[in-house]
C-alpha cells in the first residue's frame, strides 16, 4: 500500500525530541508509524523507570491493559539507567546493554536479526544512541536520539 493517508496502520509515529517525544503530524493529521520506530523509542524511553522487576503493583499503567501479555510490557531499564546513574564509561557501555536487551523483544516478537545500539557521550552531561534493527538485511527501524544524561545532573 502506498502512502494513503486516509489508512491509518501501526501506531502513532512519534519523534524524539529533547524533552521527551512528540506526536509527527502531518498535512494535519497523526502520522502512522509502519515500522519499529515508535517501538524503539517506547521500549527504550517509555514504561516506570522505577519497576525493572515487573511488579503488577508499580509497573506503568499501559503494562496492565487488559490483552497485554506479558512480553510486551515495558521497563526502560535504559531510561533508568540514563536517569539514576552517573555518566562514566563503564555506565555508557552498560546502558548500551541495557538498550540491547530493552529491544530483544523485537528479534523473538518481529523476527528482527540484528539489532544494533550505539551509545557515545556527547559531552560532560549529552549522549547520543543510535539504534538500528533490521529484518533480512533491510532495516525495520531505529533511529538517532540524542538525549540530556539526567545521571550527571546530580
Amino acid at each position: 500500500m502506498a502512502d494513503d493517508k486516509n489508512v491509518f496502520e501501526g501506531d502513532v509515529l512519534l519523534k524524539s525530541t529533547l524533552d521527551g517525544g512528540d506526536i509527527v503530524l502531518e498535512d494535519g493529521l497523526i502520522k502512522d508509524c509502519r515500522n519499529f520506530d515508535t517501538a524503539v523509542l517506547l521500549s527504550l524511553f517509555g514504561g516506570n523507570k522505577k519497576d525493572l522487576n515487573a511488579r503488577p503493583k508499580e509497573t506503568w499503567w499501559g503494562n496492565l491493559v487488559p490483552g497485554t501479555k506479558k512480553v510486551e510490557w515495558i521497563q526502560s531499564e535504559f531510561g533508568a539507567m540514563v536517569e539514576g546513574l552517573p555518566l562514566t564509561s563503564g555506565n555508557l557501555r552498560a546502558a548500551q546493554a541495557a538498550a540491547g536487551r530493552d529491544l530483544d523483544w523485537i528479534k523473538k516478537e518481529a523476527g528482527a536479526d540484528k539489532i544494533n545500539a550505539s551509545l557515545k557521550a556527547v559531552n560532560a552531561a549529552r549522549v547520543n544512541l543510535s539504534c538500528e534493527i533490521k529484518k533480512n538485511s533491510a532495516e525495520i527501524g531505529g533511529g538517532q536520539y540524542e538525549m540530556q544524561w539526567q545521571g550527571a545532573l546530580k
